[in-house]
Order: structure tokens, then sequence, then C-alpha cells
């Protein structure tokens, strides 16, 4: 709305204002004047009759026949009755008062103090009686009543107010009337200064409520323009946040179709090179290509399903008891091979405060770090640097507050990009050539994980100086005993020393401070030459942990000379990010009896230490430790699966455990093979979406068989309904556990193992 527009409302409403204000002066006056007008005529209608009480008892008949005739005023009888008359006017204080009767005419005749109204020096109060109250005279002998005159008469006489009572002869018939005229001028003067008081008052308190109006309304209006302003500047505000919405949506629908349609080329194309290809080596190049475009491929996948339950806001957190270094180990171990590829090396460092058991949503945190280690990875040139630090910030009663900060050497991130860097759609790079690839999900998702947690997350970036994402979560202190590695270094730890040498400086201090925590004396060199110089000077080490690539002396070389100029005895571990098959027959000759892949955990320290009590045993965990076969010899899977590629999927990988399986396309027909033969199978996997019956019903027919063997066999459900709800529905139906298509693996031998104990 216009200024001008603005401009004329107020005149109007201004306009408007002053006629109400006019028009309620107005009433406000004329109930004012007629408040007093009345009081004041009401007060001489009192007065008039008290009067005309009085007359009446002054007054006889015979007077009252003689004063209203023509006789001689100068006859006794007349001056016996006008000196009566008269003698009331005085006491009552009257300005007239008269006698009147109807003459044969039925006209009205007025003896104004007893002299008739033909005389001279009265002709004109006749003249005056006869035009203004004739009317009243008459209509009081008329009606024999009191009647009172319509309005104060103003004359050359004064100002007069008329009372008019009837007179009543013996016989009660009316046979004239006394007339009273009131002086009124005080009572007029005073009716007319109120009039002009009010008005003027009512003028005056117009103007200041008019002024007072004018300055609200001109701030009502000062308020709206600024109201509308900051309204339009906000719809143009949010109109461009829809555009830039819409545009970072439909350039995120773009990168999606890249992020997709890139590896689905890339398994279709490997898949039919894979086919045609003639020897092995082609083969397996090409399945390592389609692993890899499928893994990709799941990650976007997840991500779009994480984002959709985020903008649905059905993110749940699900909390559950774990051993915080497990699931460090766990997410170095998912990323170790990218950042083996780009030859880069990743530090972890734990704070040894920070309970070893802890108790939340652990899926959800390790996709937290997972997602901003990788980053790091993807955005960090080779041979960079890549650190995950942890600190307990506070512990009160159990409940604790964490800190993670992921830091990398790599491109960095500038203060614009940083802006909407955590924001839905959004990326750093939005060019669909970008050259890093990626959803742009990730942080957002990261984000909102966060702040479920009871956290936030924050960077410091700088274009060509790397980038750290700091954020912190809350967590509370398991009291469960969990079985995990040994945490406790044997008895006689205090007689060990122990030799780290590595040219990374806060690998060697960070290497000290896990021996401390164990009481374990430890020496630190940063390279071979100040390893070499402390054991020629007399230091004897039972353990050496030596670093494998360093400049000048690499570790290989370091190991043979510690062999060389030693009693022989010191044990010497070889720590490395890369992977130990790339140097273990090199590192085997030159006297290496084990590898530790970085980075260094407590926990593989200790394991360590605590071999060193059984040579043996550790000449038996030599090199990278090699797992024994699951083996399931014996039992019988029934597998519930209506996808025949799903079927071949499940039986190929488990052939090798020579675990039975047996198949159902259907719900029917799993309860119905369950049915016959229920001692036959020692698990059910069990699909959920199945033609006929479904997984849900198919369970909740076996569980009311009558055969014991229904209630307590192991039914896992093996869906692709991996939401909170889904997983639920499955418990509720009678399922035990849970594993999402596609399958990770692991967990499928986790579950065999759970419940097929070998």
């Amino acid at each position: 709305m216009s200024v001008k527009i603005w401009n004329s409302l107020v005149l109007k409403i201004t306009g408007i204002l002053l006629l109400v204000v006019i028009l309620l002066a107005t009433s406000i006056y004329l109930v004012k004047y007629n408040q007093y007008y009345s009081l004041s005529i009401n007060q001489i209608k009192e007065k008039a009759e008290s009067i005309h009480k009085f007359a009446e008892d002054i007054i006889d008949e015979q007077s009252f026949l003689i004063l209203n005739t023509k006789e001689d005023g100068n006859s006794e009888i007349y001056i016996e009755a006008h000196m009566r008359l008269d003698e009331i006017r005085r006491i009552a204080n009257i300005e007239y008062l008269y006698t009147s009767k109807l003459n044969e005419n039925g006209d009205p005749i007025y003896v104004i103090d007893g002299l008739p109204t033909d005389d001279e020096d009265f002709r004109h109060v006749g003249d005056l009686i006869e035009d203004y109250f004739a009317p009243t005279i008459l209509s009081s002998l008329s009606k024999d009543e009191p009647t009172f005159g319509n309005e104060i008469i103003v004359s050359e006489w004064g100002y007069l107010y008329m009372a008019c009572f009837p007179f009543h002869d013996s016989g009660g018939h009316v046979v004239g009337a006394i007339v009273m005229e009131f002086e009124c001028e005080s009572l007029y003067r005073a009716i007319s200064n109120t009039r002009w008081i009010t008005i003027l008052i009512s003028v005056s308190l117009a103007s200041v409520f008019i002024l007072i109006a004018y300055i609200v309304i001109k701030r009502v209006v000062k308020k709206a323009e600024t109201v509308l302003t900051e309204t339009s500047d906000k719809l143009e505000a949010a109109l461009s946040q829809a555009q830039t919405a819409s545009k970072a949506k439909s350039e995120f629908l773009a990168n999606m179709s890249h992020e997709i349609r890139t590896p689905m080329n890339a398994v279709i194309g490997m898949t039919n090179i894979a086919m045609t290809a003639e020897n092995t080596e082609r083969k397996d190049y090409a399945l390592s290509k389609i692993w890899d475009a499928s893994n990709h491929l799941f990650g976007v996948i997840n991500d779009i399903l994480d984002m959709s339950k985020i903008e649905a806001n059905k993110l749940e957190l699900h909390p559950v008891a774990f051993v915080f270094e497990e699931l460090l180990q766990k997410i170095v171990s998912i990323n170790n091979y990218r950042i083996v590829e780009k030859r880069q090396k990743l530090a972890v460092y734990i704070d040894e405060n920070i309970p070893r058991a802890l108790i939340c949503d652990d899926q959800r945190l390790t996709q937290v770090i997972t997602n901003l280690i990788g980053n790091a990875v993807k955005f960090t040139p080779e041979n960079g640097s890549i650190s995950l630090n942890t600190k307990l910030l506070r512990n009160i009663n159990g409940f604790c507050d964490i800190q993670f900060a992921v830091s990398d050497t790599g491109i960095g991130i500038s203060h614009e990009q940083q802006s909407r860097l955590f924001m839905p759609f959004e990326q750093a790079e939005n060019s669909t050539t970008r050259k890093y690839g990626g959803t742009g999900l990730g942080l957002t998702i990261t984000k909102r994980i966060v702040e479920l947690m009871g956290g936030d997350i924050a960077v410091s970036s700088a274009p060509g100086e790397g980038s750290t994402f700091t954020f912190t979560v809350k967590a509370k202190k398991s009291e469960d005993k969990i079985e995990s590695g040994t945490l406790s270094a044997h008895n006689a730890v205090e007689e060990i020393r122990v030799l780290i040498v590595d040219d990374d400086d806060d690998m060697l201090e960070y290497f000290v401070d896990i021996a401390k925590r164990f009481n374990i004396s430890c020496d630190k060199a940063a390279g071979g030459e100040e390893a070499i110089a402390l054991i020629e000077s007399g230091s004897k080490y039972d353990i050496c942990f030596i670093d494998w690539q360093m400049p000048v002396m690499d570790g290989i070389e370091l190991s043979r000379r510690i062999k060389e100029i030693g009693d022989g005895e010191t044990i010497i571990i070889m720590i490395s990010a890369f992977e130990w098959q790339e140097i273990e027959a090199e590192a085997k000759a030159a006297g290496i009896i084990r590898f530790l892949p970085k980075p260094i955990f407590p926990s593989t320290f200790v394991e360590c230490i605590n071999s060193y009590f059984d040579f043996d045993l550790l000449n038996k965990t030599q090199g990278k430790a090699t797992e024994v076969a699951d083996c399931f010899e014996g039992y019988c899977l029934l597998l519930a699966e209506d996808v025949e590629i799903n079927r071949e999927v499940v039986i190929a990988l488990l052939e090798p455990t020579l675990l039975k399986i047996e198949c159902a396309e259907n719900g029917v027909e799993a309860v119905r093979m369950f049915s016959e033969e229920p001692g036959k199978y020692d698990m059910i996997f069990m699909d959920v979406q199945m033609p006929e019956m479904d997984g849900y019903e198919a369970t909740r027919k076996i569980r009311e068989l009558d055969d014991p063997q229904g209630k307590k066999i192991p039914i896992v459900a093996m869906t692709a309904n991996v939401f909170k709800e889904d997983i639920d529905k499955c418990l509720e139906a009678g399922m035990n556990a849970h594993i999402g298509k596609p399958l990770d693996f692991d967990s499928v031998f986790d579950i065999l193992r759970k419940y097929l104990p070998k």
C-alpha cells in the first residue's frame, strides 16, 4: 500500500473522528442542558404547588369571584381581595400572580394584581398573556389539572415561566384559575452560560482528542508502513530463498542423477566385461569395480533414505551399550582402504578419561564419524594427514559430553562455502562437473544426527589450509560388563622396556601416553639413527615398535641393524598405515615377527605387550591374523525368499560353511515345510514381502504351532525394510532378529554364530 493511499486514509479517518467528536459533544451538551433545565423547572413546579395550596387557604370563593369581575377596583371588597392576592405574590416572591376565568365565549378573562387587562398600563402584559399563556390556562381549566408552560418566555417584561392551577367553588366546580408567572432571568442566564461553556469545553476536548488521534494515527500509519516494508522485505527474501531452494533442489536432482547413473553405468559395463572376459584376472578386475560401484551406489541410496526421514521428521536414535574403542576401530577399518589408496596418514587419539563402555546410538555415531573421515579423505590430496581426536568435556554422574574433532590437511573451505555447508541439497561445489562428487546430503544428515544426540557441530577452515570439523554428543556411561579385548596389561609390565621409533612427533607422544596409562616404561626416537644411538649407549629394550616408512633409514633397515647390534632377544613389531602384504616377506627376513596397523589403539598395544609373555602365541599371530572359516556343518537353514537371485546369493555366500539350506518361495510354503518336519530346521531366514503370505503372518503361524520347536526356533527377518518401525514390526510378529538388504555379510555371519554355535 502506497504512502499516498495511507495519507488519504489518515484524512478520512481524522474527518470521521472529528464528526464523531462533534456529535458526541452535542449529545453531551443536550444531555447536560436537559438535566439542568429539568432540575430547575421541577424546583419551580414544586414551589408553584406549595403556593397554590397557600393561595387557596387565603383566597376564599368570594374574593376570587370579586377579583374576576370588571367592577371598580376602588371598592373596599375589591381592594381587600387584591391585598390578599398581592400578599401571596410578595410572600412567594412571584413576578406576577393573578386570577382568571372564562367568559361567555369560553375565553379567559385576566385580572393582573386585581386590575383588569384592559387597563392601559397593563395592556402589553395582557397581550403577552393572550399570545403565550392562554393555551396553558385553557388547558388547565378544561382538564381540571395543573398545567405548566412549555418554555421560558423572553420579552420586554423579563424572563417568565408560567404555572396555572384550577380554582374550585364550594361545590367543587372549576370557576377559574390561579396563574403564577415566575421571573427566570437567572435560570435563563445560567442555562445560556452552561450551553456556551459546554460547547467551549466540548470543542476544546474535541481539539485535544483530534490532536491525540492524529498523533496516534500518524504513529500507527508509520508503524504500519514499517511493518509493510518489513513484510515486503521478508516476502522478497522468502521468494529469493524459495527460488534459491528450488534451484538447489534442481541442481540436487541433477547431481543425484549423476551420482546414481555413474555407479550404475560401472555396474552394467563391468558386468558385461566380466561376462565376456576369457581370463580370471580380467574377470576379477571387473568384479572389483562392480563391488566398488555397488558400495558407492549403496551409500547414495542410504543418504537419500536418511534425508527423506529427516524431511519427514522420522529420524530416530536407538541407544545401545558398546565399547568406545571398538567402535573407533570399526570406523578405521571401514575407511582404511581408501586411506591406503591415497597413501594418507590417519591418526586416532583417544582421551583416557572417556569411559570404556558407553550407551548411545553407536550406528548413528559411526555414521557421523565415517562421513567426516570420508570427506577428509576425499578432499585431502595424496600423502596428506588426517586425525581424529576425542576428548571428554565433562562427566556428571555418568552422563558424558564427548567432543570429536576430525582434522585434515586438505583443500579447505571458504567462508562463503561454510555458510551453506550444512544446508540440505547444498554442496561446497554445486557444479555437476564437480571434481569430488557426492550427494551433498552427508553433512546435513550428520548435523541432524548430532543434534538428536544432544550436541552441535562446527567447522573451522580456510582455503588451502585444511579443515577441522568439531562436534559433541551426549552419552551415558555403561555399567554393563561388555565382552571385548583385554584392556589390562600383565602384572610384570613394570619390568618391560619399550622403544617407539617414528618420524611423526604426534604419533610418538600419543604412543608414550598410551604406555604411561599402563605403567610401561617407554622411550621414543624420531628416526633410525636416534634409535641406534639409544641402543648403542646401553639401553636395552624388550619390544621395539618401528614405523615402516621413515626418511634416511626405513623400518626394515632399522630392524636389521637392531638385530645386528643387539642380543637377539628384542621383539620387533612393525607399525604402518599400509598393508602388511607389501613388505611381509622382506620384514620377516629382517627379523620382524609381527605387524601392527596404524592408527594404534590402546587395546592393540596392550595385546602386543601381553603377548610378550607368551612368545609362542606371538609367533602364531605373526602378520595379519587369519580367521578359520566358520563351519556350520550339521545345521539346516530354511530360507523363505520369493526372489530367485536373492536365494542364489545367500546359498553361494554360505556354501563354504557347509550349512544345509532348503528354500521356500513364499510364506505358505515356508509354514508347510516347517510344519511337516519341525525338527529338521535349526534356523529360518524369513523375507517379509512375499506373495500369498508375507513373512509376518508366516512367522505368527509358525509360533502358533503345537510343536515346541515352533516356539523356540530362531527366525531372522531378511528384508529391505530397514526403518525402525519395520524392525519393530518384525520383532512384534515373533522374529528374533533383523538383517537388512542388501545383505551385510558380516552381519549374516554374526547372526549364524549367535544362534548356531560351533
